[in-house]
């Protein structure tokens, strides 16, 4: 499920939705057909309880569970703070500028549209005065929500909704709206409310963001069990549940294979993960997932054989690169270039003219792409230093890359 798409729907009280706001557990809503104000369930998006609106057009309506902020745009615009127990006017102000076409926020933050001027703002709570006015991202701004961290707005001329920064009220991302005439949007981080006054329609909208991981090569690889490594680059919306590393045998491993789970996650950043289980000499195709409410994201994926630390030199390919294991039991890789086989035995590892050559797990000749130099050493040694793979060839020559 993408951002604005429909979670669920119901019918409207009235005949003319269009203010809606509050968060996960309050839902506010004015109609200008009935003139009324309503606090709707969000269970099942029912009446509560009602009350006549103190303005003749109510446009807009939000908030939170302990504060209600309600706006007109006919006669005199006024802006005004309701009470949550009986849905009376505690105070309000006519110094917004006309057609207020939307109001939403927190006890905390007030957001608001004005329609035809093409404004979009924020006020102060302390006296509704104007904090801060800009033109509005779109031509017909008419309904806007949200918290202090998140801004929800919409516009009816190319229906459509948005999420706006809080720092200028730019785009940030934004989806069709259900509605051909969107007007009213609220609620917080975690939910949207939306109207639609042409189909009598109150609906609930994912705010879902996919994750973004990547994967890098596994490392301390033994017999039975390897550390598989990722990167979570974007938590998406909301944080993710679950995250860890997934491989099979055949390739394109996904969370339906063998896992791990390191559980949610609150940052981005790079993680590890213990895989075990598994079979010496047998090639694994891995990739880090990463999951939240809208789905798994997959990083690229990987390959090894799970082979004991003291089998150094294991050789296997892996699409353009060819992997050695070092002493230490990790792997190091060098592109290749795959050539005619030749008459050399599994696992050797020679030079031939200025290429560093091995033969792989599956007799096939692999060979760096630039010049290799050499030193002498003890025969028999492979290991790294400096960021180098050094090994031991045929004549006991050291060759690095």
């Amino acid at each position: 499920m993408a951002f604005g798409d429909i979670v669920r729907s119901g019918a409207s009280p009235g005949g003319a939705p269009l203010g809606i706001g509050g968060d996960a557990t309050t839902i506010w809503h004015c109609d200008s057909g009935t003139d009324q104000v309503y606090e709707l369930s969000t269970t099942d998006l029912s009446v509560v309880r009602q009350a006549a609106s103190p303005d003749s057009v109510p446009f807009g309506i939000g908030g939170d569970a302990d504060t209600i902020w309600h706006c007109s745009a006919g006669g005199t615009p006024k802006v005004y703070e309701l009470s949550t127990t009986d849905l009376s006017v505690i105070r309000q102000t006519s110094g917004v500028g006309s057609n207020t076409s939307g109001i939403g926020g927190e006890s905390a933050t007030i957001w608001y549209t004005r329609l035809v001027a093409d404004k979009i703002g924020e006020l102060s709570t302390t006296d509704l005065s104007v904090v801060r006015e800009v033109a509005s991202p779109t031509g017909s701004p008419d309904g806007v929500g949200g918290i202090a961290t998140k801004i929800w707005y919409c516009d009816r001329i190319v229906d459509r909704v948005y999420e706006l920064a809080i720092a200028d009220f730019s785009v940030v991302r934004q989806a069709s709206s259900p509605s051909t005439g969107a007007r009213g949007i609220g609620g917080d981080a975690d939910t949207i409310w939306h109207c639609d006054p042409d189909a009598d329609l109150i609906y609930e909208l994912a705010i879902t963001v996919a994750p973004t991981v990547t994967t890098q090569l596994c490392s301390d690889v033994g017999e039975t069990s390897a550390t598989g490594n990722g990167n979570i680059t974007d938590l998406g919306s909301p944080d993710p549940t679950a995250h860890g590393v997934c491989w099979n045998i055949t390739g394109t491993p996904t969370t339906s294979d063998n896992k791990t789970d390191e559980g949610a996650a609150s940052s981005t950043g790079a993680f590890t993960t213990t895989m075990t289980g598994l079979t010496e000499g047998i090639k694994l195709y891995v990739r880090a997932y990463v999951t939240n409410s809208g789905g798994t994201s997959y990083g690229e994926e990987v390959a090894f054989v799970p082979i004991a630390s003291a089998d150094v030199g294991y050789i296997w390919e892996d699409d353009t690169k060819t992997h050695i294991n070092t002493e230490s039991g990790g792997g190091r890789s060098f592109e290749g270039s795959l050539v005619a086989a030749g008459s050399n035995p599994e696992g050797q590892i020679f030079t031939e003219g200025s290429y560093f050559h091995a033969i792989d797990e599956e007799g096939d000749e692999r060979r760096t792409e630039g010049t290799v130099t050499g030193d002498t050493g003890p025969k028999g040694t492979l290991f790294t230093e400096a960021a180098r793979l050094h090994i031991l060839d045929e004549n006991g020559d050291e060759r690095y890359i």
